[in-house]
């Protein structure tokens, strides 16, 4: 089953919607790209982390 990419309409077999007449994309759908979390921000939530621990250890009474 699919929907209109404009008005979210479900649509059968159609080439246009029978709502708002947008044209229906054929074909497959696109395939997400995957959200990788890079090197860099790795390292910069293990600092944050540092930081916070020893701030911590040194502000307790």
């Amino acid at each position: 089953m699919n929907f209109c990419q404009n008005c979210g309409t479900k649509l059968a077999n159609a080439s246009t919607c029978p709502n708002c007449g947008a044209p229906v994309a054929t074909g497959s759908p696109q395939q997400a790209v995957a959200d990788r979390g890079s090197f860099g921000w790795a390292i910069l939530g293990f600092f944050i982390l540092l930081v916070g621990l020893i701030l911590f250890l040194v502000w307790r009474k």
